[in-house]
Formats: structure tokens, C-alpha cells, sequence
């Protein structure tokens, strides 16, 4: 575990190192100034959450973000502005209250078949 007691300032230093999955670069995340041990612990929990958010948030973006390259995308293969349009429209009007919140890893194919074949149309 990555919690020091420093004598001299009389506080915990708590710190997490992990390395990327796919880069392998490393990342670490460091807090001081914690009075208990007990505290301590807690911070090193929320450290680990912490960084596993941000490795996440580069492998898995959410559902708007990869909307909008999709759109950018287009938008530069020379599709019409009517069309790039109308996509847009359609996408955000459809999905965006189901997947407005969630990353593209966190809904599987049959959620996206039950939303296809639930379609009212």
C-alpha cells in the first residue's frame, strides 16, 4: 500500500501508481496532509478509483463524444449540410436520453436490438 506516516510534518502521504493498459505509460496519483491512518486508508480506495475513471475515460469515451467525431468525421468527408443535419437530429433525438450518461463499452448489442426493435415506427 502507498500510505507513509512523515514524521516530521506529522501527516500521511498517501500515493497510487498503476500503469496505463494499453500504453503502459505510468501514472501516479499522490495526497498529503491526512491526519489519520484510518482517513488515510479511505483516500488510497478513492485514489484507485480515481485512476481507473481515468484510464477509462481514454479507452472508452462516452456515447456524445464519439457522436460528435462521427459527425466531425462526416462533416469532412463531404456529406451534405442537409443530411450531416438530419444524422444529427436523428441521433441526438433517439439516443441521447438513453446513452446521453454512459460510456461505449457500458451498452452491449442486445441493448442497441431491443432499441431497434422497440422503435414505435
Amino acid at each position: 500500500m502507498g500510505i507513509k506516516y512523515d514524521r516530521e510534518k506529522k501527516h500521511y502521504v498517501v500515493t497510487y501508481h498503476r500503469r496505463h493498459p494499453v500504453t503502459k505509460q505510468s501514472r501516479s496519483l499522490r495526497r498529503q496532509g491526512i491526519k489519520t491512518k484510518y482517513e488515510a486508508e479511505r483516500v488510497y480506495k478513492e485514489l484507485i478509483i480515481k485512476m481507473g475513471e481515468k484510464f477509462n475515460e481514454n479507452l472508452h469515451p462516452l456515447w456524445p463524444d464519439l457522436v460528435e467525431k462521427f459527425l466531425d468525421y462526416y462533416a469532412n468527408c463531404g456529406i451534405a449540410k442537409n443530411t450531416l443535419k438530419n444524422y444529427e437530429q436523428c441521433i441526438k433525438a433517439n439516443t441521447f436520453h438513453i446513452w446521453g450518461k454512459k460510456r461505449i463499452n457500458e451498452f452491449s448489442t442486445s441493448e442497441i436490438r431491443d432499441f431497434i426493435l422497440d422503435d414505435p415506427l
